[in-house]
């Protein structure tokens, strides 16, 4: 949970009823960095699982392909273009795919297991179509994301720098006030 930077002011920096202007700068200082470490952490977490589903589409756009390439024409026993209920990995990869992109099974019946066969050299090429704009619009949103993450350092890279410039503006002032007193 983020906390607000203005109710992050230390008691350290409370003396009776004056304030410690340095410490309260740092305190909100501190809080607006946590705040930004926070948005970026989240983004490269939503970063990873974006590129966790771009695999796993990846390995199902593969797995269809092959078995769409190798299949054996002269077993007539084999009616399906590619059928993977057999095959505990592919299988995997589909339960988890349907988490995150179920619009890529169309209106198959999930209960009789329809979406691990495709009958037809045509719901081959329609389910790679739509694993296709899928992969799109993930590898969009990882841009998206990216785009964000860049910004987000950036942006701490320059609140740090003008942090540390009003600093020293604070020590300069202090230096001087403490000088005025010294003679």
């Amino acid at each position: 949970m983020l906390r607000d930077p203005v109710e992050s002011v230390s008691p350290k920096s409370k003396r009776g009823s004056d304030y410690n202007v340095t410490q309260i700068y740092l305190d909100l200082h501190e809080g607006i960095h946590e705040a930004q470490e926070a948005k970026i952490a989240q983004r490269l977490e939503t970063l990873d699982q974006l590129n966790r589903q771009n695999s796993l589409l990846h390995e199902l756009l593969c797995a269809l392909t092959l078995a769409s390439k190798n299949k054996d024409t002269s077993d007539k026993s084999k009616t399906n273009e590619a059928d993977f209920r057999n095959d505990p990995k592919i299988k995997a990869i589909i339960e988890e795919i349907l988490t995150f992109a179920p619009e890529i099974f169309g209106n198959c019946d999930m209960e009789k297991g329809e979406h691990l066969v495709w009958k037809t050299e045509e719901d081959v090429q329609s389910a790679l179509k739509r694993i296709d704009e899928c992969v799109r619009l993930k590898v969009s949103e990882v841009s998206r994301v990216t785009m964000f993450i860049s910004k987000d350092y950036e942006d701490r890279i320059q609140y740090t720098e003008s942090a540390l410039k009003t600093l020293e503006m604070m020590i300069r002032h202090i230096d001087s006030i403490i000088s005025k007193y010294r003679k």
